[in-house]
């Protein structure tokens, strides 16, 4: 996702994984550290250091 805030362009990226067990096999024990790669960090001016988790919830109506 990405949005413009005045002179800056913030992305936000959403990854879907199956468990918490799995954001940990990705991300390490840590799982909230921001994963943020060596060659995007060259390119942003700044990204947060900590990431959120979100449940899923399905809402099916009849």
């Amino acid at each position: 996702m990405k949005r413009q805030t005045g002179i800056e362009v913030e992305f936000i990226t959403i990854m879907q994984l199956d468990s918490l067990t799995a954001v940990k096999q990705f991300a390490g024990e840590d799982d909230e550290k921001s994963y943020v790669p060596d060659r995007a960090k060259k390119v942003l001016s700044r990204h947060d250091e900590r990431s959120q988790h979100y449940e899923i919830k399905e809402n099916i109506m009849y």
